[in-house]
């Protein structure tokens, strides 16, 4: 529904329907001008908003394009928010810590030393 209203040229969106554009975005028929439309028109003081956003590019981690541009915004959302404000979500608050490593450069690089970073591994027995 979200979809074929974005593609019919329908802006006038509800705040749930707000929070859930990052879930079209990788749909095929969506462009870079249409990611960077809708960037625009969320807002990112709102965490379920940000929350949404992660969770697709997370999601869509292999789609190198749009993950491009959406790990820039991200990038520049973490940068921009003061370490004091913080989050009330616990899972924002680890993202914050490890943002500069998730949203920057070479993905798999990136997810490799964000996962060795608080990876918990086994003790050896030997």
């Amino acid at each position: 529904m979200l979809l074929k209203k974005w593609l019919a040229g329908d802006r006038d969106f509800r705040r749930k329907e707000l929070k859930n554009l990052p879930f079209v975005m990788y749909d095929g028929r969506i462009t870079l001008n249409d990611i960077k439309e809708m960037l625009q028109l969320m807002d990112f003081s709102r965490e379920a908003h940000l929350k949404n956003l992660i969770a697709a590019y997370l999601i869509n981690y292999d789609e190198p394009n749009k993950n491009f541009l959406l790990g820039q915004k991200l990038n520049r959302i973490f940068k921009s928010r003061p370490r004091e404000h913080g989050y009330h979500s616990k899972m924002l608050k680890q993202i914050f810590e490890g943002g500069r490593f998730l949203f920057v450069g070479d993905c798999l690089k990136s997810m490799a030393a964000l996962y060795t970073k608080h990876a918990k591994f086994p003790r050896s027995n030997l």
